[in-house]
């Protein structure tokens, strides 16, 4: 069963249960992180279950607020699993340093280091440019 969070507040509309018209109420807002169900394309909406209650949505809007949530990765709009390729995970190692009495670390990107100072009360980040990585973590 494919399963939808919502990524940004949309509004969809309410409908009958037993022959899906549209009920005349006002569009109903549905929330950052709302998880729809049981999604159906039909035509140019999509229908689904938030909260024991069917609703629909225009296809695109929807597409454009929404994330999969299934295990078997990203949907098409009518919620069907496609066959992806997972991506390579990169290591992010933080490297100590001797800093003092401040945790001071640092991580090296692209063109410098990362460096984060602090600890988890409180703490920064900070991007030093260092294209060929010659500092060695040391101060002068």
């Amino acid at each position: 069963m494919a399963k939808l969070e919502v990524t940004k507040t949309i509004e969809a509309r309410m409908l009958n249960k037993r022959n899906r018209q549209v009920l005349s109420q006002p569009p109903v807002t549905l929330p950052y992180g709302a998880i729809l169900t049981d999604i159906v394309e039909n035509r140019d909406v999509l229908e689904f279950h938030y909260l024991g209650e069917l609703y629909n949505c225009k296809t695109e809007v929807l597409r454009g607020a929404s994330r999969s949530l299934d295990d078997s990765g990203p949907t098409q709009s009518t919620g069907a699993p496609t066959a992806t390729t997972p991506e390579p995970e990169i290591p992010f190692k933080w490297e100590r340093l001797n800093a003092g009495t401040v945790a001071t670390h640092r991580a090296k990107l692209p063109g410098g280091w990362l460096i984060q100072v602090g600890d988890s009360n409180s703490r920064g980040v900070t991007f030093y440019p260092d294209p060929d990585h010659a500092w060695d973590g040391k101060t002068l």
